[in-house]
């Protein structure tokens, strides 16, 4: 009985993580970057601007958000074997943009209309949110990713 559960506890914050739960957007989006600093000897630049009140920000905008996020970062560290990442997160009046460059190997444009699960993923979760998903790279010349996501307005109760 212990290990169900154990999984389940792990599946739960696999869906909400902790820290995204118990500290919020920006807290957890900095524990993240830490953690991949971390875990994987990248040098990881981040600038994060805004992202103060965001307790009024439905839980599905800040979930989906969180997970796109952390997609590219996945990505720029299994695919890219970058050895350097620079994240920006700016919140403007109504939207937030998401800025992720890496030193990686790069890719063929054309390679990206062949993408993977995780790809259609991050892909859905922008859809889903609104927002618009700019990805570019060159072999050997690194990748970034630029994401524009409107805020939801807040929803009279």
């Amino acid at each position: 009985m212990n290990d169900i559960s154990k999984t389940v506890r792990n599946i739960s914050h696999n869906l909400m993580p902790i820290a995204l739960e118990k500290y919020g957007f920006k807290t957890a989006i900095l524990d993240l970057l830490k953690s991949i600093k971390a875990a994987n000897s990248l040098n990881v630049e981040y600038l994060i601007e805004g992202l103060e009140q965001t307790k009024s920000w439905p839980q599905n905008f800040i979930l989906s958000t969180y997970r796109i996020i952390q997609e590219v970062l996945h990505n720029a560290i299994k695919h890219a074997e970058a050895t350097h990442l620079f994240v920006q997160i700016i919140e403007l009046e109504n939207a937030i943009t998401i800025y992720i460059e890496d030193n990686g190997k790069g890719f063929e444009q054309q390679n990206l209309d062949q993408d993977g699960a995780g790809m259609k993923l991050l892909k859905t979760n922008v859809d889903y949110l609104s927002g618009k998903l700019e990805i570019n790279g060159k072999p050997n010349e690194g990748t970034f990713a630029l994401i524009e996501l409107p805020i939801p307005k807040p929803t009279d109760a």
